[in-house]
């Protein structure tokens, strides 16, 4: 009887410790975003005034540059931590502005292995390497001409 006790005390631990890890695994990333900087060739960009488009939602991320649509799968490992992504994309003929954007975005996202959440940004890292650095997106209202 005290072995089916110790059994079932530590099943339970182990049901819901793994029920905390798979919440704690997926922090608050879900939204529309734009792209704030990103590293090209060491140096980080400000892409503020760019008007680009990523949203998140639930472990998916689709971005628009302005020509092609780049789209990806985010699994995390832990809170922060995640697998390397599995990148598609469109193949439209770009300007050769976007697709040095593009080219550069695929390549930071490629080298990401983690995500942390900072007030509202989100900042993508290789170790400790900022690589981008995603900014929330206000809803801007339309008023209706007269």
């Amino acid at each position: 009887m005290k072995t089916f006790r110790l059994l079932a005390i530590a099943f339970s631990i182990l049901l819901f410790s793994n029920t905390l890890y798979a919440q704690s695994a997926k922090p608050v990333v879900e939204g529309t975003w734009k792209i704030k900087s990103l590293n090209d060739s060491g140096k980080m960009i400000d892409h503020g005034a760019r008007e680009t488009n990523v949203v998140i939602a639930k472990n998916n991320m689709t971005i628009h540059v302005g020509c092609n649509h780049v789209s990806t799968k985010i699994e995390f490992i832990t809170a922060d931590k995640i697998k390397p992504f599995d990148i598609s994309a469109t193949r439209k003929s770009c300007s050769e502005h976007h697709q040095n954007l593009e080219s550069t975005l695929r390549y930071a996202l490629e080298q990401t292995n983690s995500i942390r959440k900072n007030g509202a940004k989100i900042e993508f890292y290789k170790d400790n390497d900022l690589l981008i650095v995603l900014e929330k997106k206000t809803e801007q209202v339309k008023k209706k001409g007269r």
